[in-house]
Formats: C-alpha cells, structure tokens, sequence
C-alpha cells in the first residue's frame, strides 16, 4: 500500500516493497491454499503422519508453494507456523557479519499477535502442536527393551520364531 493507503500491488515471492513510505499488508492467499492448509492440519490432529499427509498431496498433484512436491518438512512447517493463526515471529535467526546463522531461543522471539487473517483456529492450531509434542516425546531405553520383549512374545505367540 502507499502512504494513503491505496492498494500498489501484490509482491510475490523474494519481492520488497519499493518506499519507505510504502506499507505492506498480509492477506490470506487463494481460496485452494487455504483449502490445503486447513486440510494438512485436519489429517494431522486425525492421526496423520507428516509423510503420509504429503504422500496424499502429492499423489493428488498438489505442489507446495514453492512449486515442488511436499515432504515431511515442507508439511511441518505448516503446522509449526504461526502465521496461520494470524500471528508474525521475528528474530528467529541471527546473522551477524562474517559469523554463521544461529537460531535463537524461543524467548529472544519477537511475536506479533492477531496481524493477519487466521487460517486455522487458535484451538485446531495448539491441538496439532500437542499431538507433535506427544509424537516427539522420546522413551527411555528399558521403556524400549520392555516393549520390543512384548512384540516378540506376541510374535511367537503367533507362531513366528523370529
């Protein structure tokens, strides 16, 4: 937008708006991204895995934003991403000069809530957060080696001597 407010144009992707004066505004994309979106968190909090939700879109033909096939992280990071819930992060990296980029912690974040359009409920959003967590939560190893004893009492159970 220009300093009045009027509508300039729409940036695609890599480009900057031109003035200092010039503002940018965030709008939700077209109707069958928001539809993808939208779907990519429904299939995750119904017990998705990340692969199989990017196996099914691409086997529909449906390619990432980018316009290349989706995966496990292209997948990810529409569910880890805030700006569908309307919010904007910044200061999730540091670069400084002659130095290699490092993340920072989540408390030297920068969030800006409510900007923009959510896509997604705020509820629909902290749902798929949780089932990440609880899929990343690691077991002990006798946690592990309890479970592995069981499947191979199962298995021989059933006739497999493995």
């Amino acid at each position: 937008m220009d300093a009045s407010g009027k509508p300039k144009a729409i940036l695609k992707r890599h480009e900057w708006k031109s003035l200092a004066t010039d503002r940018v505004v965030l709008v939700p994309g077209p109707e069958s991204e928001i539809e993808i979106v939208r779907w990519i968190f429904k299939q995750f909090v119904k017990g998705k895995l990340e692969v199989e939700i990017a196996r099914a879109l691409n086997q529909r033909g449906v390619l990432t934003d980018l316009d290349q096939p989706w995966t496990i992280a292209s997948v990810r990071s529409i569910l880890t991403h805030e700006k569908y819930i309307g919010n904007n992060v910044w200061n999730r990296t540091s670069e400084r000069l002659h130095r290699n980029r490092v993340k920072n912690p989540p408390s030297a974040w920068i969030r800006a809530a409510n900007v923009s359009t959510p896509l997604v409920s705020r509820k629909l959003f902290e749902r798929a957060r949780a089932v990440a967590q609880a899929r990343a939560s690691r077991i002990s190893n006798e946690e592990m080696l309890v479970d592995a004893e069981s499947h191979i009492r199962r298995a021989r159970l059933h006739g497999n001597p493995f």
